[in-house]
């Protein structure tokens, strides 16, 4: 006997929905310095809500009522319900079939076949007890029927009920005891998430620039969506996050928190990505993964010894030749002591120092004070010569 059982409507609403940011990274958005507009609700339970999504029916905090999210407070945490084009699963022994609506027209499944409960395995649901088919995209409904084809009293046992619902790409973990476990509602609703594939408007990003009718802000780029609905998402420029749909959009991610240079390396951040360098006395790029940052190898430095060699020869020299003029200025000096005392020198002295005639002492002049007071003994200067020497006018 066959049995047509509608599950649609039933499940959909025991599946909590995972927002998924198609063809972006999820925590880029909630990393922003706005993650909603002014005054909206930013959770719902657990899950994050990120404009242009809003919490609330109605509540102006969604770029589109299209875009609102039911947040349902019955359940603990609080959960999302929305819809999106996501994959299917069925549990049993049935025929999956589905009939697009709003001028899609499609037919598609898959089969789920069971004879006894030995021919499942866990973990596998390629058709033998479960079974998993996409759904194109661009639709906008869709209707899941469960076919029974098989005679229930020969799988009653182990199998009293077939299941469909919408759920994550390989997003469920499939066991044999999933067929007659009571539980098995209620932690699929735990666990499987269901992926929203969204996007805004129906133009295309060139369609947006020629109306200048983009909404996608600063250090953001517009995306057409793969889809033949139409429609653009804003997606951050690479180095960049935040919420590209609200001011002041994207800003700058410093990568250097994450550490992505080599551990010897040094990491500068830059707009829109980073740099990584080694630090003296290292070789390399300094990128972690790549050639990183090696110790240069303990060679004998050659240029430093031989500059320190030469400073050290020519400090040498001029320490002996000032040494050398030194030793020369005493040496003379002590001569020109000699030849005084020899020449009665300290006679003169002791003559001229005692004054016994009261005339006004003689003076002596040093060599270098003659020298300047005759203009280095020029002729023009010699009164006369004789037997006690040249007598010079000063």
């Amino acid at each position: 006997m066959l049995t047509n059982i509608l599950l649609y409507s039933f499940f959909f609403h025991l599946v909590w929905l995972q927002l998924a940011w198609a063809a972006s990274d999820p925590t880029t958005i909630t990393n922003g310095v706005n993650i909603t507009k002014p005054g909206c609700q930013s959770k719902c339970g657990n899950l994050t809500v990120p404009y242009p999504f809003g919490i609330g029916l109605a509540s102006g905090c969604s770029i589109d009522p299209a875009f609102d999210i039911n947040c349902n407070t019955s359940y603990n945490p609080p959960k999302a319900f929305s819809m999106g084009n996501l994959e299917v699963f069925s549990i049993g022994c049935g025929d999956i079939s589905m009939t697009g609506t709003r001028g899609h027209n499609f037919t598609t499944g898959c089969m789920a076949i069971c004879s006894t409960k030995e021919d499942i395995f866990d973990g596998d649901c390629s058709g033998i007890g479960c079974c998993q088919t996409s759904i194109p995209k661009g639709q906008r409904g869709f209707n899941i029927s469960v076919i029974r084809f098989s005679d229930l009293s020969s799988i009653w046992s182990f199998d009293p009920c077939g299941y469909a619902f919408l759920g994550e790409l390989d997003s469920l973990a499939f066991r044999s005891s999933d067929l007659a476990d009571p539980t098995f509602i209620s932690r699929t609703t735990d666990n499987v998430p269901i992926v929203l594939d969204w996007v805004i408007s129906n133009q295309t990003c060139t369609e947006l620039l020629k109306s200048n009718g983009s909404i996608c802000r600063q250090n953001s780029r517009c995306v057409d969506s793969d889809t033949d609905i139409g429609g653009y998402r804003c997606l951050c420029v690479d180095g960049y996050e935040g919420n590209p749909y609200l001011e002041p959009g994207c800003t700058d991610i410093n990568e250097c928190e994450s550490s992505p240079c080599d551990p010897q390396g040094i990491c500068s951040n830059t707009l829109g990505g980073y740099k990584c360098s080694c630090p003296d006395g290292f070789i390399g790029d300094g990128v972690k993964g790549g050639h990183g940052c090696n110790a240069l190898p303990l060679q004998f430095p050659v240029i430093k010894f031989s500059l320190g060699l030469g400073f050290g020869f020519l400090a040498l020299i001029i320490g002996v030749t000032c040494l050398y003029f030194s030793t020369k200025r005493r040496e003379l000096m002590k001569q020109r002591e000699k030849l005084f005392q020899q020449n009665g020198g300290f006679l003169l002295k002791q003559r001229l120092s005692s004054n016994e005639s009261g005339m006004e002492p003689a003076k002596i002049f040093s060599a270098e004070e003659l020298e300047k007071a005759t203009n280095n003994y020029a002729d023009d200067r010699i009164l006369g010569r004789g037997g006690y020497g040249t007598f010079t006018k000063a």
